[in-house]
């Protein structure tokens, strides 16, 4: 499958970084350099023939230009307009590179997102589901983007109280980025942030501490106690102490009760 430009990524799978070069032919996908380019070049050159043929270009321009224009309605919280705009995106990107491509994918995570912020989260988890369905087939358990799926399902869940599976979906996340990153990645300490929140609602202090911790130190260390994330967690982590400090004090008092 092709990735049509709707981010800045680069299209390159293996790469995470943001795209700079053009396609020479298209102009469509995006490189960070000579090597992605050349190497992605067996997967991206079916597909430049295919979308530059001139009605295919003109439909992708559209669908693209859809897809921009709905997230900009999301970003100014006009959500029903921004959720029209992205289904017709999602329509000619289906025709044009097939259900089962990462574009799609892309597009189907956008829907999620409007449909759980508009509070229809029945239906987002649908989308987000059929969106990590395409990247599981595509990149496999451990991509980056299976995890992104595993976390958006995660916040689905959560925002519906559902604590128990929320941390069964962003367990997933969780293991997916330590396997690609290791323990102390930034990507792993996001992923460690969503766990120890989960722990929160469910009242398990001590655990959510514990985690949370962990994503303090990876904090500190890649953006310093200054920035804002990082005094944010920093809180969050001393709250979180103290509440555990309570919650034993609690605990303790329900245990001595029961022999008075």
């Amino acid at each position: 499958g092709e990735v049509v430009e709707l981010t800045n990524s680069c299209s390159n799978r293996s790469c995470f970084n943001s795209g700079v070069k053009r396609c020479t032919l298209r102009k469509y996908a995006l490189y960070c350099s000579r090597e992605c380019q050349v190497n992605h070049w067996k997967e991206h050159k079916p597909y430049c023939k295919k979308l530059g043929l001139p009605e295919s270009t003109a439909r992708l321009l559209e669908a693209t230009e859809l897809f921009r224009t709905g997230r900009a309605l999301d970003e100014a919280g006009q959500l029903d307009e921004a959720l029209i705009k992205i289904r017709q995106a999602l329509a000619i990107f289906q025709d044009l590179v097939g259900e089962n491509d990462e574009t799609t994918a892309n597009v189907y995570e956008k829907i999620g997102q409007i449909l759980s912020a508009i509070g229809l989260y029945k239906e987002s988890l649908v989308k987000h589901r059929k969106s990590l369905e395409i990247r599981r087939l595509i990149f496999g358990e451990n991509n980056r983007f299976t995890a992104i799926s595993y976390e958006c399902i995660g916040n689905v869940l959560f925002y519906q109280g559902r604590y128990d599976d929320a941390l069964i979906g962003y367990g997933k996340a969780l293991t997916v980025c330590n396997n690609l990153f290791g323990e102390n990645h930034m990507d792993t300490a996001m992923a460690y942030k969503s766990v120890g929140n989960v722990l929160i609602q469910k009242q398990q202090f001590k655990e959510a501490l514990e985690i949370l911790c962990k994503a303090e130190a990876i904090y500190k260390r890649d953006l310093g106690e200054n920035h804002q994330k990082t005094v944010m967690i920093t809180k969050a982590v001393d709250d979180i102490a103290k509440a555990y400090q309570r919650h034993e004090s609690i605990e303790n008092f329900k245990t001595a009760a029961q022999f008075w």
